[in-house]
């Protein structure tokens, strides 16, 4: 059985506050839940194959193609000719970094 002094305890491990009507909301929901764990334990796993984790699909991806784009380009003139400044095919920025 948990006692609400061992919900203080743990609250005070994990620097949670707790009044005592929440330590004893606590108390209950946790006993709840170790039994729930002792019913569990009991149950017949004999036949069950053991699990190692997922599903054993890997690598389930798309191919990575570009579409049809020009590498370093934008996809299409309009875009760069509706920018305040373009120069060469590409969108004209203010420079980021000196080059000194």
């Amino acid at each position: 059985m948990i006692l609400q002094e061992d919900i203080l305890h743990i609250a005070r491990l994990a620097r949670i506050a707790l009044s005592p009507g929440e330590a004893e909301r606590y108390r209950r929901e946790l006993a709840k839940v170790l039994e729930f764990v002792a019913v569990l334990e009991k149950a017949d796993t004999t036949a069950a194959e053991p699990l190692t984790g997922g599903t054993g699909i890997e690598n389930a991806l798309r191919d990575d193609s570009p579409g049809g784009a020009v590498l370093g380009r934008f996809p299409g003139p309009g875009l760069v000719q509706s920018a305040p400044a373009h120069r060469d095919g590409y969108v004209a920025v203010k420079a980021v970094f000196d080059r000194t």
